[in-house]
């Protein structure tokens, strides 16, 4: 492998190709710090904003506050056709504010 010349132009490009290093890195830094974010409040558990919940199928918890109408409660849900799916509840009425995932069911229990 033959080793790089510099040339005269290199002087040229490198404060632009120094300057897009350091954005991408700024920005990778800024994604680690979100995810780790994520990862911490993920480990925390307990309610999370419906914000926040999986809109892959994924069924989950959630939390539907009380109102003049309904006592309120919690329900398994999933995400499906553009809204939450869940027995008993209305979501575009009673749109649920949290959610938490399900926990795991119960070891050497079979069906």
């Amino acid at each position: 492998m033959t080793p790089y010349t510099p040339k005269a132009t290199d002087r040229d490009t490198f404060p632009l190709l120094k300057e897009s290093v350091v954005a991408d890195l700024a920005h990778c830094e800024a994604c680690l710090a979100e995810r780790e974010a994520e990862i911490k409040r993920l480990k925390a558990g307990g309610w999370q904003p419906i914000e926040t919940a999986p809109k892959d199928g994924t069924w989950i918890l959630v939390y539907t506050p009380e109102n003049e109408e309904f006592k309120g409660g919690h329900s398994v849900a999933t995400w499906a056709m553009n809204t939450w799916i869940y027995d008993g509840m209305c979501p575009e009425e009673w749109p649920p504010t949290h959610w938490m995932p399900l926990p795991q069911p119960p070891q050497g229990e079979t069906t």
